[in-house]
């Protein structure tokens, strides 16, 4: 049974995450809820309790948006890791969900990711 307390959705996109043990580290979001987000990171192990920033564009708006959210790893698996985002991030996140479900509007030009 899963014991998870807001609803995912289903997401692809990709993300960078930064944790002070290993650096950047680029994964694939998903999925997704108000408070959190699941990363495939293929190799990469951050253990549970660990701090962690994610940056990601959003491009579900006509101007692509760069999002830096904190939070901490709250599962770890061979596939990736589950992060839980502090409350601030977490209104952010949730209006980015919102984002996602909506109309998709893409821009034509390429757009880096910063941290």
């Amino acid at each position: 049974m899963d014991n998870r307390r807001q609803e995912r959705s289903n997401v692809s996109f990709d993300v960078v995450l930064c944790y002070e043990g290993l650096g950047l580290i680029k994964g694939t979001a998903v999925n997704m809820s108000a408070h959190g987000l699941f990363v495939e990171t293929g190799f990469a192990s951050i253990p549970k309790g660990a701090s962690v920033q994610a940056a990601f564009v959003c491009h579900a708006q006509a101007e692509p948006r760069h999002i830096s959210l904190h939070g901490v790893v709250v599962r770890s698996t061979e596939r990736g890791v589950a992060i839980n985002f502090s409350n601030a991030d977490a209104e952010e996140c949730a209006r980015i969900l919102a984002q996602l479900s909506a109309p998709r509007v893409f821009s034509e030009r390429p757009v880096p990711v910063f941290l």
